[in-house]
């Protein structure tokens, strides 16, 4: 097992231990933001992670994995957020896309299959297709 930092959830910043009530109570423009134009969240007021940031590091880390374990079955545990912006990196990685379903759940679960000429996404047994 290897624990890896590029893993964390999203720095949320000043929204940390606050309820969703303060945070849209404090932050209104950059919580319409963060759920509604995510490619467009740049966590000013926050002086938290973007998703650009988060999108950065995990595909630095998953191009790392990827040529250290070719051919070899990985298994990745995460944060939803996290597990999102990964799985919309694989997609394709427009973040306007970001919150386009699957929904992910407490626990669940993606299987990533690369291939030499493409990549197929499943969430809970199903494919996805790309973005």
């Amino acid at each position: 097992m290897v624990k890896s930092d590029s893993l964390m959830e999203m720095d949320f910043a000043t929204w940390e231990g606050r309820k969703c009530s303060e945070i849209q109570d404090l932050f209104p423009e950059e919580l319409l933001l963060m759920n509604e134009h995510p490619e467009n969240f740049e966590a000013k007021e926050t002086k938290g992670e973007t998703f650009h940031d988060m999108q950065g590091r995990l595909a630095s880390f998953i191009n790392k994995v990827l040529k250290q374990h070719a051919g070899q079955n990985i298994l990745l545990v995460s944060h939803s957020i996290t597990i999102k912006v990964l799985i919309n990196y694989l997609r394709g990685g427009d973040l306007k896309y970001l919150w386009d379903g699957p929904d992910i759940h407490w626990a669940s679960l993606h299987q990533v299959c690369f291939e030499e000429d493409k990549t197929k996404i499943f969430f809970e047994g199903e494919e996805i297709s790309p973005l």
